[in-house]
């Protein structure tokens, strides 16, 4: 039985160090080039929290592949490979040097000794036939395999490899696909002080406002950039935020200017009181203490008053809009960045037409894997470990079978 293997990411690499004698095909020079990005080149490889609710798509499908493929599974199998792991304090996992390069270099030898590894070599045509599937690569050679593997990745990071021709395979055999855009992205937003504001950083919550109504809320720090904003609690908060905002509904972010802030009603409270006890200074020596200085012009302008304005000389009404300010600046989403930034895709391949085997209902011997797949999950590594178990599933499958 003869196995093909599209894709030298993630699943790809790891299937390849679980069956032996498949060929094993990556479009790039050399594999593994996206893990190689994540985690901040650290490759946060799975979560402590495996909770189902950190992953999206057809709930009983993720909890099936799941079920066949365990995180315990994945991990020992990561210690037989000879790859040690240590958790950080959110409970994700790395590998102990902290460097992706280790996870990518134990997974290419081993794909490497088990199988043949062809590099260079994308695959742009499939098709089935009576016995198997006929490849065909960019030089347009053809390849013969009973049974086949698309671990092609989706769109994120297309200069790692992942442009989407995971999508076009699956489609000439007439798959459906779900809606695709980027995910665990940056967003773009509307505000006036942008180009002012870039590089300053908040430690606080963020919370996701659609059409006025609070939806989620995050911890963390929050990059204020050119375009909008970035930071962990943006990246988990991005894919309903898009969402919403692909669907036409009004998007919010919603933030304190002061570091530290938990809750906004209590921020507001304590800058009003802090107010009346510095009343006799300005407004500019008011807020050095307490924001960082950039604001400071931010919160002139939008008050319309001069920086050296004595706080006892503003109205009650500046007063109130000061306070907001401070506890609860708001910027509207416009848009968010695309691919070349993203570190998922959301949609893909309709899981309804698949087993939690991996295999293909319709397609005998073909099976789909990790973000080609209409499953993603939250930022932390839970789309790694989504490309795990969908490899090991399926190995299972192809092992009963040969």
């Amino acid at each position: 039985m003869t196995v093909g293997i599209v894709g030298g990411g993630a699943a790809g690499l790891f299937l390849g160090n679980l069956i032996e004698g498949a060929t094993l095909f990556e479009g790039r020079d050399r594999v593994g080039k996206k893990l190689l990005a994540t985690g901040n080149g650290r490759c946060n490889l799975s979560n402590l929290d495996m909770d189902l609710g950190h992953y999206h798509g057809d709930p009983d499908f993720i909890q099936g592949v799941f079920q066949r493929a365990s995180q315990e599974e994945v991990l020992a199998i990561f210690s037989a490979l000879g790859l040690d792991l240590l958790t950080e304090e959110r409970g994700r996992y790395y590998p102990r040097t902290l460097q992706a390069s280790s996870v990518v270099n134990v997974l290419r030898k081993g794909a490497e000794e088990r199988n043949t590894l062809l590099t260079d070599r994308e695959i742009c045509k499939i098709r089935k036939t009576k016995v198997g599937y006929d490849l065909e690569d960019q030089a347009g050679e053809r390849y013969f395999f009973d049974q086949v593997v698309l671990a092609c990745g989706g769109r994120a990071m297309p200069a790692s490899g992942s442009r989407g021709q995971g999508y076009d395979l699956a489609r000439s055999l007439g798959l459906k696909l779900t809606d695709i855009f980027p995910g665990i992205v940056q967003v773009k937003t509307e505000d006036p002080f942008l180009k002012h504001l870039a590089g300053v950083k908040i430690d606080g919550r963020l919370d996701l406002l659609v059409d006025g109504k609070l939806q989620s809320s995050y911890q963390g720090e929050i990059l204020i950039t050119k375009y909008g904003l970035s930071g962990p609690p943006i990246l988990d908060t991005s894919r309903q935020a898009i969402s919403s905002y692909r669907a036409g509904s009004k998007v919010d972010f919603r933030f304190s200017l002061l570091n530290g802030v938990t809750n906004f009603q209590e921020t507001y409270d304590y800058v009003e009181e802090k107010t009346y006890q510095h009343f006799h200074k300005s407004l500019e020596d008011f807020l050095q203490g307490l924001v960082h200085k950039k604001f400071i012009h931010l919160v002139a302008k939008t008050l319309q008053v001069k920086r050296e304005t004595l706080l006892e000389n503003l109205d009650y009404q500046d007063l109130r809009r000061l306070w907001t300010l401070l506890s609860a600046y708001t910027m509207p989403m416009s848009g968010h960045l695309s691919y070349d930034q993203a570190q998922v895709t959301i949609g893909g391949v309709d899981t309804s037409q698949i087993k939690t085997n991996l295999e293909v209902k319709n397609h005998p011997g073909l099976y789909i894997l990790g973000e080609l797949l209409d499953v993603d999950g939250d930022c932390g590594g839970y789309n790694l470990q989504w490309a795990w178990s969908t490899a090991l599933s399926a190995f299972k499958a192809i092992k009963k079978d040969s």
